[in-house]
């Protein structure tokens, strides 16, 4: 048995390290037990019973549903113009009851993140709510000019933190000891906007964190990426993710970083799943302005744990205001060693075909503990080739700054 412990360069304590590995690890082993469904202890002749697939193998954007749930108890399906308003998973059939939908409850992953570029200072930070237990939020920026990174941790339970089920009028928080407090007052009805509070206690080695940004969100100025999906059969994911306009001011030790929205551009994801036991992606996201001035943002993803990802994806391009579904992702790289050389990211009608030069590590997680293991590395770098449109028109990027993270968990 062995941990990997490879945080240690951005300021992961052991103690950290260990939450986060024996979270996961607790999940994956009760994941394992329930086989991940209420199929687990009865044979189904048909999985797809659990959902509703209106349209099996090509993509239709239409208005959303009011609940991710349907009054049959379905899982609805489908790609949307705005954000669902309700979006509890355990009133699904396919969680069962009782005790069943108990445990079947610590096959969640839940989390809302934002990736924030400034000429300056980089930033990224989420809060993930994992199985519904416990509250793991984690924030990190990175200094171009000096080329540092700083990492905070932090870890609540019970009423000390809480994910937003919707972001139209939702509350995200958390506050961990008198230390870290991180916010989102999504207030997406009434003023499309979402408001980000950070208060983070500097240290001998850290810097203080503190400020407020407004994160502007305007459905018809931008369309957001709204997906739900069977991730396979007895599995499902929901996200909900678009690039914002940033305004605001953050406070870094004694230095204030100030955003133009005119010119910063922050990247949402919300994303809540019931993941298999054994889960694998990897994912890049970026966005910036061209040189003619426009907005240029991706999402891709090669998640393997889809059933046809020809269709079933969270692909996508967004071109000033529209957004454009895309297919398949591929990514060339090493997950073992993804700092050690540039990836290689493409789609399979040649709409995307780009160059990732890794710059800073944000984050890594690796655990080898034979029940349960994982290889997570988040990493800040430039994108360098091109996007197409439908059209078959070519977007230029040229060191455009965004993430990219290969992630695989199994037992």
């Amino acid at each position: 048995m062995s941990l990997g412990t490879t945080m240690k360069h951005n300021g992961m304590t052991r103690r950290e390290f260990f939450t986060i590995g024996a979270t996961f690890a607790a999940g994956a082993a009760t994941n394992k037990l329930m086989s991940g469904c209420p199929a687990s202890t009865s044979k189904v002749e048909d999985p797809w019973q659990y959902y509703t697939l209106p349209y099996w193998g090509r993509r239709v954007m239409e208005d959303p549903p009011p609940c991710i749930v349907d009054k049959d108890k379905r899982l609805v399906v489908g790609w949307f113009r705005e954000p669902i308003r309700s979006i509890d998973y355990l009133d699904a059939a396919l969680f069962g009851s009782g005790l069943e939908r108990f445990l079947n409850q610590l096959g969640l992953k839940e989390w809302h993140g934002y990736c924030v570029k400034h000429p300056e200072i980089s930033f990224q930070f989420g809060l993930v709510d994992a199985f519904r237990t416990i509250g793991i939020s984690q924030f990190t920026f990175y200094d171009h000019s000096t080329k540092q990174s700083f990492y905070y941790m932090g870890v609540a339970m019970g009423k000390a933190y809480q994910l937003a089920e919707t972001t139209w009028d939702g509350h995200t928080y958390i506050t961990s000891s008198r230390s870290y407090h991180l916010e989102y007052i999504h207030e997406l009805d009434k003023a499309r906007r979402h408001r980000v509070i950070v208060d983070i206690r500097g240290t001998r080695t850290k810097p203080a964190v503190r400020g407020e940004l407004i994160l502007h969100e305007d459905l018809v100025t931008i369309q957001p990426m709204i997906v739900s999906l069977p991730v396979r059969p007895l599995h499902h994911m929901y996200t909900h993710k678009t690039p914002l306009q940033v305004e605001g001011s953050i406070r870094v030790g004694q230095a204030e970083v100030i955003f133009d929205p005119k010119r910063d551009i922050a990247l949402m994801d919300e994303h809540k799943s019931y993941y298999p036991s054994e889960t694998y992606w990897n994912w890049a996201t970026l966005a910036g302005y061209d040189k003619q001035g426009r907005l240029v943002a991706l999402n891709l993803t090669d998640n393997r744990t889809f059933h046809d990802q020809r269709y079933w994806n969270e692909n996508g391009i967004w071109l000033d205001a529209s957004l454009e579904m895309i297919g398949a992702g591929h990514f060339d790289m090493d997950p073992e060693r993804p700092m050690e050389q540039d990836w290689i990211i493409y789609e399979d009608q040649d709409r995307v075909n780009l160059c990732f030069s890794p710059e800073c590590q944000w984050i890594s997680n690796v655990y080898s503990l034979g029940f349960f293991n994982m290889n997570y590395y988040n990493i800040l770098g430039t994108f360098n080739g091109y996007l197409k449109t439908a059209a078959g028109a070519k977007i230029e990027l040229e060191d455009f700054w965004g993430v990219a993270e290969t992630y695989h968990v199994w037992s």
